[in-house]
């Protein structure tokens, strides 16, 4: 059986993915160079896709003239091949939980830290994310093509949101997605466990959107709660911190030095 062979044998069968060692063990009479030629060729044909170091993707045949497939094809089981916790995150998040107003096309995932070694061009749809740890009790499976991948929930997303707000379009767009998302908010579900995922500054960003920005008092008053009971240090902190304008004012309540405007978009 030669390589191309067993490839589209194992599409039949319903398989997605492979790795170069699969290949190895599949096909034991091939040398190691005979195959990696063999890979070479199929992926200048785009009938895979070589998106990690010996991790491959096969095309469905409606993406084979383009050559690109969407990253939800792959992720869940590219990270099960490395033995990675991920989630999907930030604008991605908020797309698939129904905030569409603005939705990236880039597609935004979070890993636990040390950092990987991943290729812009292998993954020129993805943006890496990194967190010491991943929260695993507040992601969520969502159904994909080829299986499932693993998505923050809107509690986790939005607390995201706010702290890579620079990662995601700025205040007003974040507010904006969160405006879009306030009617699947519930911080106090849990105990408001979520909310412990996040630095006193992302808290009080985000109880100063929601309250200020949003008119969403009671959820507004609901993290306050919950910040004062768990955060006894509660200092200072700049709305926008990447901003360089100087504070016009503050706010008292959520111990905000206001450096920027935040406006909802029209929606």
């Amino acid at each position: 059986m030669s390589v191309s062979d067993w490839v589209e044998a194992r599409q039949m069968a319903g398989w997605t993915t492979f790795s170069f060692e699969d290949v190895i063990q599949a096909l034991p009479s091939l040398s190691r160079q005979n195959v990696s030629n063999s890979l070479w060729r199929l992926c200048e044909a785009h009938v895979v896709s070589l998106v990690h170091r010996g991790f491959y993707v096969i095309l469905p045949p409606t993406n084979r003239k383009s050559g690109i497939v969407d990253p939800y094809y792959y992720i869940d089981n590219l990270m099960r091949k490395i033995g990675r916790d991920y989630y999907v995150c930030l604008r991605s998040a908020a797309a698939l939980h129904g905030a569409s107003h603005q939705a990236a096309l880039m597609r935004s995932v979070m890993l636990p830290s040390p950092h990987i070694s991943f290729s812009s061009e292998r993954n020129n749809q993805l943006n890496w994310y990194y967190r010491t740890r991943i929260p695993t009790v507040f992601l969520e499976e969502r159904k994909t093509a080829t299986g499932y991948i693993k998505v923050s929930n809107p509690e986790l997303t939005v607390l995201d949101l706010v702290q890579y707000c620079d990662k995601s379009g700025g205040l007003s767009s974040v507010a904006t997605m969160i405006a879009e998302l306030s009617d699947t908010l519930d911080f106090s579900k849990d105990d408001g466990s979520v909310l412990l995922t996040a630095s006193s500054a992302t808290i009080q960003r985000l109880g100063y959107i929601m309250e200020i920005t949003l008119g969403q008092h009671d959820k507004a008053n609901s993290l306050c709660e919950f910040w004062h009971q768990h955060f006894k240090r509660q200092n200072y902190a700049l709305l926008n911190s990447k901003a360089h304008a100087k504070p016009s004012g503050r706010n008292e309540r959520w111990k905000i030095d206001i450096n920027a405007t935040v406006e909802v978009d029209d929606m």
